[in-house]
């Protein structure tokens, strides 16, 4: 301890033998970890393609979103007490061109036919991945008698005919998919079975613009603040997927907002590679990347980047003592006919 110093509490204790150099042992509560909370937990070794690799992919893209980089910062910093951030936070998000922008996609569950959901097309670049897909996650499973897509007057990028039909899917648990009909209309609209109980929806096309999606249920529009969407992502039949690694693994022990990183090293091309995993067999996606997932950006592109991507997954202590298996695989780009997935 510096010269000077006459007296020395710890915890309103006398602490004075400090004061000719010496040490004090300090007992914190809890219970010590027994490992580093920053540690390597193996290696991944080359495997067979899963055989529910599809579900794997959708959990992680139904995890992540499409907003732009601002609003994922938003979400990342949560909520504030102090008035000026939230004036200056309030001031840009809410500004004109920000909501003109379209990059958000609470823009389309607000009520709101004027406020869209946009496909970034600064600097003339499209930003969907294999032409994109629509994937709303209705927050949990609920019952519902039809979804309305209202599309802005852009439509598709490839303007369809008003008779053909848009490739459409509702799923519970995302291994098994009901292919539902929607027309490429300014009002897509598709029916659900009655009884049928979904928590996702997905479009094997991106339209543009779309100003709304609605769920109703006996005639009523359906609450629909849990609702997220997203709009980049690729359609999984487009990825073809060819090789995968994986590592399975039981934690004992959980820090405190601790995080899984899976590290993909090398080269892979762009948006070659995903990853996802289980817990005790249940699907998780991964909700953030590095580099990004691709984002509708609110001024100039992300750069796509084409190696070396690190996934991240929030832990939480509930997962503490299950087997954790996380895998990733890279992809063959082709053309591909969209598909009936109905298994």
């Amino acid at each position: 301890m510096p010269a000077g110093y006459k007296t020395a509490l710890l915890d309103g204790k006398d602490a004075g033998n400090l004061l000719g150099g010496n040490s004090i042992k300090i007992n914190f509560p809890g219970t010590p970890l027994q490992y580093a909370s920053h540690r390597n937990l193996g290696e991944l070794k080359p495997a067979a393609l899963p055989s529910d690799a599809e579900a794997l992919y959708e959990a992680t893209c139904f995890s992540a979103d499409n907003n732009a980089l601002e609003v994922r910062s938003l979400a990342r910093a949560g909520e504030t007490n102090i008035k000026e951030v939230k004036a200056a936070r309030n001031a840009f998000f809410n500004q004109q061109l920000f909501t003109e922008r379209g990059i958000w996609d609470k823009n389309l569950f607000d009520g709101s036919e004027v406020t869209d959901f946009y496909v970034s097309r600064l600097w003339g670049g499209d930003v969907r991945v294999n032409g994109g897909g629509v994937r709303v996650d209705f927050g949990q499973i609920i019952e519902l008698d039809s979804i309305k897509l209202i599309v802005g007057s852009e439509n598709f990028l490839q303007p369809l005919k008003s008779t053909e039909n848009v490739d459409a899917f509702v799923s519970a648990d995302l291994l098994r998919w009901l292919p539902v009909i929607i027309r490429a209309v300014k009002l897509m609209q598709t029916s659900i079975p009655k009884g049928l109980q979904v928590r996702y929806l997905k479009i094997d096309k991106t339209p543009e613009r779309i100003s709304e999606i609605i769920g109703y249920k006996n005639g009523k529009m359906v609450n629909r603040e849990a609702w997220r969407a997203s709009n980049l992502f690729s359609p999984y039949c487009k990825m073809d997927f060819k090789r995968s690694w994986q590592h399975s693994v039981v934690l004992t022990e959980i820090p405190e907002n601790s995080y899984l990183a899976l590290a993909v090293n090398g080269e892979h091309s762009a948006e070659g590679v995903y990853a996802a995993l289980k817990i005790d067999g249940k699907l998780y996606g991964f909700p953030d990347r590095s580099v990004s997932y691709p984002s509708n950006a609110w001024e100039v592109p992300v750069k796509v980047g084409d190696s070396n991507y690190t996934f991240y997954f929030p832990l939480t202590p509930e997962m503490k003592g299950k087997g954790l298996t996380w895998s990733y695989w890279k992809s063959v780009r082709r053309k591909c006919k969209t598909r009936i997935m109905d298994h």
